[in-house]
């Protein structure tokens, strides 16, 4: 009860909030951060006319979560339904131009208004919702569950920390989780916490990110960032240190409990510049994950989330960078 109050009160904030909402749109507008074409849909306007026929409604933040769905469109598309994918941003929406296969259509997700959510289900009418990952918008769920959409949560995750700050609004989170059908979870640790904060029905069936195929690519160009003269390693005396290491590169693959990882010893210059920033996928000796052999002695460490097939054996050789 106090949980659907306190949506209830949240609704009735957003929707006094609108014009709020409409200035914040404008302002990021002008920062580049919103389709200027296309913005209207951020306030429930349809673009497109919605086709005849049932339709899935696949919804994915960024970019990260629109590539992630990317194969589960194409099954939906075998099967001779039509899909709408929404997505939050203006990079997600470019990638989606470039590679949305025929029969799927794209749209930007409603800001989280009463109205503008109205818009979009009333004119979509979507027969099934699939989110990616965490993205729970209260609005959203309440208007599926008015129209009595059925919504999944695929791929879902619930980071510690998330999870923390909605035990400290039990009811809210169960008020909220109960409107979800069915979650599947990325791993059992996802699962527990998304059953302790109330979803109904949890299920465990990986990450999705795993599944996707590499994106295409012009090799020729991904060859010539290696030659790069900005890259640090790319000096005279870096190629050459470089050369004279590459015999001796060494790897090493150890278990990691939801997937495989590899770590490659590459004799490379520790860039200064790298000390001042956090990197995506980098590792070095003071963070190396716990996890990893204490052969790993390398000055500069590229970590690799792809899983590798349990066929390919990949052995820790002695021999490292120690020279360097």
């Amino acid at each position: 009860m106090i949980g659907n109050l306190a949506l209830g009160l949240y609704s009735f904030v957003t929707s006094l909030g609108r014009l709020f909402v409409y200035g914040l749109l404008r302002h990021r507008m002008g920062k580049g951060k919103e389709d200027v074409v296309r913005w209207a849909e951020r306030r429930g306007r349809p673009s497109m006319s919605r086709p005849e026929g049932p339709l899935v409604w696949v919804h994915g933040a960024s970019v990260g979560e629109t590539i992630s769905i990317l194969p589960i469109v194409d099954r939906i598309l075998a099967e001779g339904v039509n899909v709408l994918i929404t997505s939050g941003t203006v990079t997600s929406a470019r990638l989606l131009d470039r590679r949305l296969p025929p029969g799927a259509y794209h749209q930007y997700l409603p800001m989280d208004v009463p109205l503008y959510m109205q818009r979009f289900f009333n004119h979509w009418r979507p027969d099934l919702g699939l989110i990616a990952e965490s993205e729970l918008w209260p609005n959203m769920l309440m208007a599926a569950d008015k129209r009595t959409i059925p919504v999944v949560l695929i791929n879902a995750r619930m980071s510690a920390r998330s999870h923390r700050r909605w035990k400290r609004f039990p009811r809210i989170a169960r008020s909220l989780m109960t409107r979800l059908d069915l979650c599947m979870a990325q791993s059992e640790d996802d699962a527990r916490r998304l059953t302790e904060l109330g979803a109904p029905r949890v299920t465990v069936t990986g990450n999705l990110k795993f599944d996707v195929p590499a994106p295409p690519a012009d090799h020729a160009k991904v060859a010539a960032l290696f030659l790069m003269p900005h890259r640090p390693w790319a000096s005279p005396a870096g190629a050459a240190a470089n050369a004279r290491c590459r015999p001796r590169m060494s790897a090493c693959m150890w278990s990691i409990p939801s997937a495989k990882w590899v770590c490659s010893t590459v004799c490379r210059p520790w860039p200064s510049w790298a000390d001042r920033w956090s990197i995506t996928g980098v590792r070095t000796r003071s963070n190396r994950p716990s996890s990893a052999p204490q052969s790993c002695t390398a000055r500069m460490c590229i970590i690799s989330s792809i899983p590798i097939p349990a066929s390919i054996s990949i052995r820790a050789h002695a021999k490292s960078a120690r020279r360097h």
